[in-house]
Order: structure tokens, then C-alpha cells, then sequence
């Protein structure tokens, strides 16, 4: 339904039909699955560390319960949107693509009862996001990240 949405109203409905759908489940959440939230917290790259605030829009693997669960995530669309906050000595990347888009990562995700909602703690790998300011290249951002985000199923 998402795919097919045309309007934010018609986004909005479908967001709000996924949410419910894993609201209703109390059971298990394995498979494959998404977010849809925001991220902050320290990041890496090269010797120099940041801290940074984000878009959250993973997709990846999930096993465990509604409680708690591990996320192994393969893509970040978010990661696009990542702002350095403190720390001068790298910039966003001026080059966006696919590359940025690949952001291997991992998450302790905890469930909020009675709700869509989870708020998570994890690592993930951001390739070539920053450009580094003294050598004008592009570098990794190791980003070490609490999250909070809605759980969206794709394939139980």
C-alpha cells in the first residue's frame, strides 16, 4: 500500500494500517522489517568523533520477540539525512548514491507495550558519508546510535 500511495494522505493511512498491524501482534517479530524514526548520538570516522542527529529508515532482519528483539540492518535511507552536530572536521558528503545507502548495522530494539513504537541502541557503518575537511576526501562514519522509530513488518 505504501509503494501505491500517491498523496501524504493516503502515505499517512498506510502508515498508520502497518503500525496497527504490528501493534495487534504481541507475538514475535521475525523477519524481514523496517523503521521509520529518528537516530542521534557519537560518531566516528577516521580519529575524529562527532555527534550527529538523523533520519532513521533502516530495512533489515529482525529476530526475537515484541519485547525485545535483535536488528540486523542492511540499508539506512536515513542515512542521507545525517547532520554532524558538533565536531568540525567532517562534513557531509556532497556525493549521495547507493553507497550511503548500504549501511550495514546491528540494534538491540525494545518494544513499547501496547504500541507501535520501539526505542533501540545499536552500531552501524556509514560508508563514504562524511568528507573530511583537511584532506577534502571521503570517509566511513562509524555511528554508535539510540534510536526511536516505528516498526513497519515487510515479510514475517
Amino acid at each position: 500500500q505504501l509503494s501505491e500511495a500517491r498523496t501524504s494522505d493516503e502515505v499517512s493511512d498506510a502508515i498508520n494500517q502497518m503500525a496497527a498491524a504490528a501493534s495487534s501482534n504481541p507475538g514475535n517479530r521475525t523477519g524481514i522489517q523496517a523503521y521509520l524514526g529518528v537516530a542521534g548520538g557519537v560518531e566516528r570516522v577516521k580519529t575524529q568523533q562527532g555527534s550527529f542527529g538523523a533520519a532513521w529508515a533502516p530495512v533489515g532482519l529482525q529476530v526475537g520477540g515484541r519485547a525485545v528483539a535483535l536488528f540486523v540492518q542492511f540499508i539506512d535511507v536515513g542515512a542521507l539525512a545525517s547532520a554532524r552536530i558538533t565536531g568540525d572536521s567532517a562534513a557531509h558528503s556532497a556525493e549521495i548514491g547507493w553507497t550511503q545507502v548500504v549501511s550495514p548495522g546491528m540494534h538491540l530494539m525494545f518494544g513499547l507495550p501496547r504500541s507501535p513504537f520501539s526505542l533501540g541502541v545499536g552500531v552501524a557503518l556509514a560508508p563514504r558519508l562524511r568528507t573530511l575537511t583537511s584532506t577534502n576526501t571521503l570517509a566511513d562514519a562509524v555511528q554508535f546510535r539510540g534510536t526511536f522509530a516505528v516498526n513497519i513488518p515487510l515479510f514475517p
